[in-house]
């Protein structure tokens, strides 16, 4: 694992305070990452109230903390437009960078939309 993302999934999980996270960072839930993933993604597709969307993220963010690929891209995409959680760039950099990297072509196509319009990061049309 690089070392940023090992930072990122410590002081994610050290920020979020995650219920649903164990003394050494592990998921103490009985679903697995797919399923915390499938769940907040039908929440967030379905909508809701404001509980019910941060119980949605906290869902995504637990997948994303135990390293479910397809949910850095959707945690990412959703920090690059501050959609449902509060917009957050440089972090959504890493997680769509990360994701990009592990092969998923969503990841990858808005990673290269973060970077080629600057919003919040450099612009790079070169990485981009």
């Amino acid at each position: 694992m690089r070392p940023i993302l090992a930072g990122f999934i410590v002081a994610a999980a050290a920020f979020f305070a995650f219920p649903a996270l164990g003394a050494e960072g592990k998921a103490t839930s009985a679903l697995s990452p797919r399923e915390h993933y499938q769940l907040a993604y039908r929440m967030i597709e379905l909508g809701g109230t404001q509980a019910e969307m941060v119980e949605a993220v906290n869902h995504l963010k637990i997948a994303a903390v135990a390293r479910f690929i397809p949910a850095y891209t959707l945690l990412g995409t959703m920090m690059s437009q501050g959609t449902i959680v509060q917009r957050d760039p440089e972090a959504a950099k890493v997680l769509l960078q990360t994701a990009a990297e592990a092969g998923d072509s969503t990841a990858m196509n808005n990673l290269a939309v973060l970077m080629a319009e600057g919003r919040g990061v450099p612009l790079d049309f070169a990485s981009a």
